[in-house]
């Protein structure tokens, strides 16, 4: 938010490259209700769910630990199934 204030588009596309694969989901889903997009929007929650399903300590902020602790997405995804 910031960066976007200051007018300093260099430093926005680099946070916005560096964002989690939560806050692009989380992203894509606020875009997907805003287009009434549905269908799409059911698909982005599970997968967000899976992410925050997986998470070692969700009382920490992502990346402030080893993110092996993590379980992998993949494996919860074939959990649900």
């Amino acid at each position: 938010m910031e960066a976007m204030r200051q007018g300093d588009m260099q430093e926005v596309a680099r946070l916005t490259e560096e964002r989690s694969r939560r806050g692009q989901l989380r992203n894509e889903l606020r875009a997907a209700v805003a287009d009434e997009d549905y269908s799409r929007a059911a698909e982005l929650q599970r997968q967000l769910k899976i992410l925050d399903r997986g998470r070692a300590d969700v009382s920490q902020d992502e990346g402030s630990y080893d993110r092996f602790l993590d379980a992998d997405p993949w494996y919860l995804d074939n959990l649900e199934k």
